[in-house]
């Protein structure tokens, strides 16, 4: 069986998702 591992990330700023979209760590955001 897979893990899996979700993180919520209700009312992040985009500011604070774009280094993380950068190192490839969130594949489903572009």
């Amino acid at each position: 069986m897979a893990q899996v591992f979700v993180i919520g990330l209700d009312g992040a700023t985009f500011d604070l998702i774009k280094p993380f979209i950068a190192q490839g760590k969130l594949p489903t955001f572009k």
